[in-house]
């Protein structure tokens, strides 16, 4: 067995020299820190930046990620998955684009049947407003008023589409204004 001689400043107690907690660094270091001075400079080069605030012109963050916010006009769309007639409303910037990823996704043939400039907020109410029809998500049972819906689509009746939407979520018995006498 080897014996290793200590050097002479740790000799007298039992204690190792520290040593940096840098990855692979066995430089001493820095008088009250924890790194040596190279491992300093290394940390704090990789400290990020400050962000600048954003042009005025510019989007905020959180709409860069979501382009379909509200208020932004798209596509509202109707697509059918040929076997079971399910018809899927949605909305998209590039409708074509939208059908094929959908079809990736599923071993259905799917079809568009019709699409129409619209906004978030009437997929949203039309989604609402066939609730009662909804199969998963966006997908919904071939039920007449569904069929109602997507031949408006069709014939690009935007009009119709937000009465229908309205008619729908209005309550059937609104309440009476209250007149005193």
């Amino acid at each position: 067995m080897r014996h290793f001689r200590v050097p002479a400043p740790y000799d007298s107690v039992n204690v190792l020299p520290r040593l940096c907690i840098g990855a692979r660094c066995r430089n001493d270091p820095a008088p009250g820190k924890a790194l040596c001075v190279g491992c300093q400079r290394k940390a704090e080069a990789r400290q990020p930046r400050p962000l600048l605030p954003p042009h005025p012109t510019q989007q905020p963050p959180d709409e860069l990620h979501n382009r379909h916010v509200a208020g932004k006009r798209c596509y509202v769309y109707a697509v059918e998955s040929m076997p079971t007639g399910a018809i899927k409303i949605g909305r998209a910037l590039n409708v074509r684009h939208r059908l094929k990823s959908l079809q990736v996704s599923t071993p259905d043939e799917l079809r568009e049947r019709g699409r129409i400039r619209g906004t978030h907020e009437l997929e949203e109410r039309l989604h609402l407003a066939l609730a009662e029809h909804n199969i998963r998500g966006e997908w919904f049972r071939p039920a007449p008023e569904v069929l109602r819906v997507v031949e408006m689509i069709e014939n690009k009746d935007a009009r119709g589409l937000w009465l229908f939407a309205a008619d729908r979520l209005l309550p059937e018995n609104p309440p009476k204004a209250h007149v005193s006498k």
